[in-house]
């Protein structure tokens, strides 16, 4: 019980990093919204996840385990569809620059901001359970 409500609370906190870092993120509503989200999310890769995973293996091994991110892609997707206050839109990346590489500004159609905004999801996820490990 106690690692399902810290699994909520990392996924309500990276789905809030999330919101922040991509401009096609957008959840509208307080604190409840992201508590819902982080619940949907958390029933969703318990119960959806293995079963793509499953159903897709061949793209799993010919892709080298990259097809992960159209499945965490795919789970997204039917959080905005279980929850009407998440939305993700196409955006532009305004580009950046980090420690002499630039990044240059492009177009995310619909598409690829659900691939960016889930790979940043789980980035996000990872890093801050990385962070509470003992």
């Amino acid at each position: 019980m106690k690692s399902w409500l810290r699994q909520i609370a990392l996924f309500s906190l990276s789905l809030y990093i999330t919101s922040f870092v991509f401009a096609g993120v957008k959840i509208s509503g307080g604190f409840w919204t992201f508590a819902i989200s982080g619940l949907a999310l958390s029933i969703l890769s318990l119960i959806l996840k293995p079963i793509l995973t499953i159903l897709t293996f061949p793209f799993h091994f010919l892709s080298f385990g990259y097809f992960s991110f159209v499945i965490n892609a795919v789970i997204l997707y039917v959080l905005t569809i279980l929850v009407p206050e998440v939305s993700i839109h196409s955006f532009t990346f305004q580009g950046a620059k980090i420690a002499g590489f630039i990044i240059p500004t492009f177009y995310l159609n619909t598409f690829f901001a659900y691939i960016v905004s889930s790979a940043g999801l789980s980035f996000f996820y990872e890093a801050i359970n990385w962070s509470m490990k003992e």
